[in-house]
């Protein structure tokens, strides 16, 4: 290989004769491999240790994340890596994972976050993303100077002014007063005063189901447990407070991802490769490694915290606070690295204030369809799909129609759909979409399949309203930040229980101007 140096061996060893150890690297490029079964079986380490081992079982197979300890090892102080993983290594729950993310929150700055979809690495069917990380420098370490600060405000000592910034932004994330948040650490409050105050009456809800609310001591139990995990909290904070992190993401539709990536995998006998199909500049400027346009160059230049403004670029890209991309006010708090920011805010109105889920009495339910094919059937009725729906107009599109057989659909007794429905995609990579039902269906029977919720409220106007707040800026975004992590969680999150909005009583004035609006709308359609 010319003047490189390549070396083919296990990387999760130290080798010392080949300069291959801790704190040796400069910068560190890594593709490490993922998911091999029972591998922890055949690793035998002589002259390493990896702690996130202890985590992982010995027929499990997230071997990505011992590469993540192991990129901490090597690299040096304030040098630079970029690690190509799973998407999953950003919210996967399980324990190796978690331990995962504790190790990259605590080692590095997080620079930029890209995320590609399948057909980036077309064989693999696996969405990915690429770390973009510069190591903390040390000694000494960052995590353990975050470690003593945290200690002295949970023993409210006076070094804790020290960290006053770090700690009102946390209290403000998490809604809570100083004076409450005293009174948690110094266990002042009961239950019951807990129970009005949104950010620990999570935690009293969790603590009633379990055996230990019944002790005598139950009490003690409940703080020694949940100021702990406040304590987790704010450390995490702390580590990463105030950084700035550059989300890139590619775009979801395949004809786009082409477009954005540049090239396309072929299966073609004899030319099973990369087919370069448009080497445009989005990405990075082929001709010009150091353009200042491109995508690479946003990234480059977060290192060293400057922010570009890419005008052509921008629905690609965002710039976000570090601790906007993980969830506070989760009880269990795993540490997911979210790849949309949280909505943190609080609206002052002159009107009454409710939460989204209050006012509007909402129903979800999800469809369904035959297990097998339906081209055969003589009499049919339209089964939709997360394709029909269209984000854009907010109608349905119906020029590729599926369908299921009349007879499935007269016997169902729940996923019909009816005027004025709100059809929001299932699926977790496009829980944005959503389309409510006009005229488009006056003329035909229609049902939902298992990739689409069906919304419906009570009364035409709240259905309106439900949907006005879930198509645009702030339902949008409640809606992508808790579709990273599902589409549970997603419906949770659009439902306001954490958020309040404003709303009033419509006068009848406002109502007959509704009225006059969807008439407009008719008219303008009809044209």
């Amino acid at each position: 290989a010319g003047k490189w140096n390549i070396i083919f061996w296990d990387w999760l060893e130290q080798y010392k004769d080949k300069w291959i150890e801790n704190w040796t690297f400069d910068i560190l490029v890594a593709n490490p491999p993922y998911s091999v079964s029972s591998f922890k079986e055949h690793l035998k380490l002589k002259n390493n240790e990896l702690e996130i081992l202890k985590y992982i079982s010995n027929d499990w197979w997230e071997i990505e994340t011992a590469f993540i300890e192991r990129i901490a090892q090597l690299l040096k102080p304030n040098w630079i890596a970029a690690v190509i993983l799973p998407s999953s290594i950003l919210s996967n729950w399980k324990e190796s994972y978690v331990n995962a993310r504790k190790i990259l929150l605590k080692n590095f700055y997080i620079r930029a976050i890209t995320q590609f979809w399948w057909k980036t690495f077309s064989a693999t069917q696996t969405n990915t993303v690429v770390l973009f990380l510069e190591k903390y420098d040390e000694p000494p370490k960052h995590y353990k100077m975050v470690q003593d600060s945290v200690d002295a405000i949970f023993t409210w000592s006076e070094d804790w002014w020290e960290d006053e910034a770090i700690f009102s932004s946390y209290l403000e994330n998490i809604w809570v007063s100083l004076e409450d948040y005293k009174k948690f650490i110094e266990e002042e409050f009961s239950f019951d005063e807990m129970e009005n105050i949104e950010h620990f009456a999570e935690y009293v809800k969790i603590f009633k189901q379990k055996k230990e609310a019944n002790q005598k001591n139950s009490k003690n139990i409940f703080y020694r447990r949940y100021k702990e995990l406040e304590k987790d909290k704010l450390y995490y904070f702390a580590l990463v407070y105030n950084q700035s992190t550059l989300i890139v993401t590619s775009p979801s539709d395949n004809n786009e991802q082409k477009i954005f990536l540049w090239y396309e995998w072929s299966n073609r006998k004899g030319s099973e490769w990369i087919q370069i199909t448009n080497p445009w500049w989005m990405m990075y400027d082929d001709t010009n490694r150091l353009a200042d346009n491109t995508l690479a160059a946003a990234i480059r230049s977060s290192f060293i915290d400057n922010q570009l403004e890419l005008e052509d670029l921008t629905k690609y890209y965002q710039y976000c606070r570090l601790q906007d991309l993980l969830d506070f006010s989760r009880f269990d708090f795993d540490k997911n690295i979210k790849t949309s920011p949280s909505i943190n805010f609080k609206v002052e109105s002159k009107f009454e204030l409710d939460t989204i889920d209050n006012i509007t009495n909402w129903n979800i339910e999800s469809g369904s369809r035959p297990e097998w094919w339906v081209w055969l059937i003589t009499s049919w009725a339209l089964s939709l799909w997360w394709e029909h729906i269209d984000n854009t107009s907010w109608y349905l599109k119906l020029s590729n129609p599926k369908y299921v057989p009349l007879d499935y659909y007269n016997s169902a007794d729940k996923w019909k759909i009816i005027k004025n429905d709100i059809l929001l995609c299932k699926d977790w990579a496009q829980t944005w979409k959503i389309a409510i039902v006009r005229d488009e269906l006056d003329w035909e029977d229609a049902m939902v399949n298992e990739h689409v919720f069906i919304l419906r409220c009570n009364d035409p106007i709240t259905q309106k309203y439900l949907f006005t707040f879930l198509y645009w800026n702030t339902g949008q975004k409640l809606l992508k930040d808790g579709g990273k992590i599902s589409h549970e969680v997603a419906i949770k999150k659009a439902r306001g229980e954490y958020k309040k909005y404003q709303v009033k009583t419509l006068s009848p004035v406002e109502e007959e101007y509704i009225k006059t609006l969807k008439e407009i709308n008719k008219r303008v359609r009809k044209k």
